[in-house]
């Protein structure tokens, strides 16, 4: 769809006025021109009596050809510019249907490379087989790469309706952070590879298809739409348009990226992660909060003996994950932000093997060891600000994980041998028989 005959008339109206009056004067020109020649009875000087019709023809087109050369010279060199550059610049807004590599989570991707915020963007979703379209209506898309699910899939059950806008990588192909597939009780989260959404069949039985059929934005306060092509013009609301934007703009939507109640970190967990990062580490000139965040960071053996390494995994509710010296052996320290106003921190503590798997005999001696150093009945039911309130408290909670460290470093516990009492092995030879006896 190119751009509306209406909107070409309403832009070259101007010049259609204009060669309407001219052409006007020349007509009458011409006849006061004729009617003068016409009075004279072919005297020589008739001529004589059509010159200042001439003077007035020539006086009235000198000033009106003067400015409507200035119009186009204007009009040329400032406006159409500046309107091929809006032109330029909404064309680096643009948007298409992808997918995740396995296929089950699905959504639009919205790329602006504007350098400008996108306003009033507005998407709608054909799907196939479905009497009614998706429609979603962001408020802003700030410049950069955006991820906006419509459908994703939990185990076996899909869940269709818009998610929050979620950023995508871009520097190594295309990737989301997104809820994996895992339980509603254990949303964590799960980097997934973005594709074009194609159509697709299975055993020859076409799969469900959805295409974009309406893409528009504002873009400095100048309207524009996408038509199926691609091709870009500016955009012209109909009644019926801005009631079905109005009707989806105050949607309550969820977050592609919850994990979990420990994912809603607040202020005092993060401090008392980063107090701990930055304390059990060797001591460097880079920050080690942040570089845990992406590497697992040497821990100072003196400070925090049994510990080989600490990484902060963010994606899994503001975590610790310290790495031991035993077999691969991991402590992983989490915190809840539901319970109390400061959120409590440790909320739970798991000591895993070298394959990632819970050793719960373990954990729980790691949690007794940490209640033991602390002397409370209860160490999960502490508040993250306690520990930083004052100098006893970080020497407590620096006990605390040495406590916990040092109990979860412990070698598995070997079976104990069996002892056979000796009366059991004379009744055991005498059963055999003398061919028995040595």
């Amino acid at each position: 769809m190119g751009v509306p005959t209406r909107t070409w008339l309403r832009s070259w109206w101007w010049v259609l006025v204009i060669g309407v009056i001219l052409a006007g004067i020349f007509v009458l020109s011409l006849v006061l021109v004729l009617r003068a020649a016409s009075g004279v009875d072919a005297q020589p000087h008739w001529a004589s009596l059509t010159g200042p019709i001439g003077d007035t023809f020539g006086g009235v087109l000198g000033p009106i050809l003067s400015t409507a050369a200035l119009v186009t010279t204007a009009y040329l060199a400032v406006w159409q510019p500046r309107k091929e550059r809006a032109e330029e610049r909404a064309a680096e807004v643009v948007a298409w249907i992808a997918d995740t590599a396995d296929r089950r989570h699905r959504g639009v991707v919205i790329s602006n490379t504007s350098g400008s915020v996108a306003e009033q963007v507005y998407i709608e979703v054909v799907r196939s087989g479905a009497a009614q379209p998706l429609r979603d209506l962001e408020e802003t898309v700030p410049p950069g790469t955006w991820f906006v699910p419509f459908l994703m899939t939990r185990g076996k059950e899909a869940q269709e309706g818009w998610k929050l806008p979620v950023a995508v990588d871009t520097s190594d192909g295309m990737t989301v952070r997104l809820n994996q597939q895992a339980s509603e009780w254990s949303p964590l989260l799960e980097t997934f590879t973005l594709r074009p959404h194609l159509p697709e069949s299975e055993n020859g039985v076409p799969l469900p298809h959805e295409t974009l059929g309406a893409f528009s934005y504002r873009l400095h306060g100048m309207g524009w739409t996408r038509s199926d092509d691609g091709r870009i013009s500016a955009e012209r609301l109909t009644a019926q348009a801005k009631n079905d934007r109005e009707a989806v703009r105050y949607t309550h939507r969820e977050s592609a990226q919850v994990a979990g109640a420990s994912g809603r970190v607040t202020a005092a967990i993060e401090e008392l992660v980063r107090h701990t990062i930055d304390a059990v580490c060797i001591p460097s000139a880079e920050d080690a909060f942040e570089l845990a965040k992406t590497e697992a960071q040497p821990v100072d053996p003196v400070v925090l003996p049994g510990a080989r390494s600490v990484e902060h995994n963010i994606g899994r509710g503001n975590s610790m994950v310290f790495h031991l010296g035993t077999a691969g052996r991991t402590v992983r320290i989490l915190g809840n932000a539901q319970q109390g106003e400061q959120g409590h921190y440790p909320a739970e503590i798991n000591v895993l093997d070298g394959g990632g798997k819970k050793e719960s005999a373990l954990s729980k001696s790691a949690m007794e060891a940490g209640k033991e150093a602390l002397r409370v009945g209860r160490l999960n039911g502490t508040d993250a600000s306690f520990w930083l309130g004052s100098a006893a408290g970080q020497i407590k909670w620096l006990l605390v994980l040495r406590a916990v460290v040092a109990a979860a470093a412990q070698p598995e516990r070997a079976q104990p041998e069996q002892i056979i009492p000796p009366e059991t092995l004379d009744a055991e030879a005498s059963s055999k028989g003398p061919a028995h006896a040595s």
